[in-house]
């Protein structure tokens, strides 16, 4: 059981114990009190704790590229946003690793594989922050992605189209982190 105190949290890999030794990018705790893990290129991590404090853990091999951001949709499932390998969605019930990809030729997906981080909305609409690429919202009712990009000429865009970080408030308002431009409220 863990204490007020910094320590490595301890895995259990069957009859003996271990423990994480790869970069951590990004965390979520899911709504079922899993915690996500993507590491720098070791892929995807789920750990369960059990009533003893030890956690047991689950090793996705979804990409070597580094997990840069990890968020939890409405039905359970967990999408990744990779550094230059584009989305991986993990589907709870089927245990399927799907992965997404910008493709040139299909102007209504991905704008990029530099995908800097993913939010969930409380409509399920999917934020993607990209590298240079500006914000998609994606909305899985309409099948359809929304793009907003930055416009020197307008004084309502994003500041910059690198986008690091997305977190709403209780207001929901979404607050946008991004590089070399500080931060946006949509």
């Amino acid at each position: 059981v863990y204490k007020n105190e910094f320590q490595l949290a301890k895995i259990d890999i069957g009859n003996q114990y271990d423990y994480i030794n790869n970069s951590i990018q990004s965390m979520i705790l899911a709504k079922d009190n899993s915690i996500w893990i993507g590491t720098f290129s070791s892929g995807l991590y789920k750990l369960n704790e059990n009533d003893n404090g030890v956690f047991s853990i689950k090793h996705f091999k979804i990409s070597e590229k580094r997990i840069l951001s990890l968020t939890e949709k409405i039905n359970g499932n967990i999408l990744c946003g990779t550094e230059n390998d584009g989305l991986f969605e993990y589907i709870q019930k089927s245990g399927e690793i799907k992965n997404y990809k910008y493709n040139r030729l299909n102007s209504d997906g991905l704008k990029s594989n530099s995908i800097w981080t993913v939010y969930n909305d409380d409509k399920d609409r999917i934020w993607i922050g990209y590298y240079n690429k500006g914000i998609d919202v994606y909305d899985d009712s309409y099948s359809k992605f929304n793009s907003f990009k930055n416009s020197p000429s307008q004084t309502n865009s994003l500041n910059s189209n690198s986008v690091t970080a997305i977190a709403n408030d209780k207001h929901n308002r979404l607050w946008i982190g991004l590089l070399d431009g500080g931060v946006d409220v949509y």
